[in-house]
């Protein structure tokens, strides 16, 4: 049951992250604009993009539930953390995208500071699943390790290529969602 529930909500947060670009403003673009931006203070419709930072916390938590015994401690510990970080990120807002626009920067810098250390707990939960799963089968093993080098690599690539850096997250995201749903569905054994 807990891991039908966790693919409800990653999936319903899927969508929510897949829908928030169309309720932008002129001026957005999802190739170059980050998720978060979607979600930024004083847009119209951030609501729909921070549901969806919510929805994958939450989703990530309950994998994590799910699969505690097969990940070991430490996995369980680092997913954990990863799933209450984004739910804390839907909670505190970057900035408008927008030049010109009013925002509260501590509430800006708040959010940048949860979504790196969310990237660095599910990077570093990811690898040691990798390497902790032993009763997973290999295709999950090896995406688990893709996962893990993924949020190192990608973060690097969005930094050099700002043009494409929405896109960029945007894969990332897709690769975080078709894990802990394939990660849920697998049931840690």
């Amino acid at each position: 049951m807990v891991a039908w529930i966790s693919v409800a909500l990653l999936a319903a947060s899927a969508v929510a992250v897949g829908v928030a670009p169309r309720l932008m403003v002129r001026g957005y673009s999802w190739e170059a604009n980050t998720i978060s931006e979607s979600a930024a203070q004083g847009v119209r419709h951030a609501w729909v993009a921070r549901a969806g930072f919510a929805g994958l916390g939450a989703g990530a938590v309950l994998v994590a539930v799910e699969c505690r015994s097969a990940w070991g401690i430490a996995a369980f510990c680092l997913i954990v953390v990863f799933g209450v970080l984004m739910m804390a990120t839907a909670g505190a807002s970057e900035r408008p995208w927008e030049a010109g626009a009013p925002y509260r920067a501590k509430e800006a810098q708040v959010h940048s500071v949860l979504a790196g250390a969310a990237g660095v707990a599910y990077t570093v939960g990811a690898g040691t699943v990798a390497f902790t799963d032993a009763g997973a089968p290999v295709w999950l093993r090896a995406l688990s390790l893709v996962v893990a080098v993924s949020g190192v690599v990608l973060p690097l690539a969005m930094a050099r290529r700002p043009q494409v850096q929405g896109l960029i997250q945007r894969v990332m995201f897709a690769l975080a969602y078709a894990w802990l749903i394939a990660e849920a569905l697998h049931g840690g054994g």
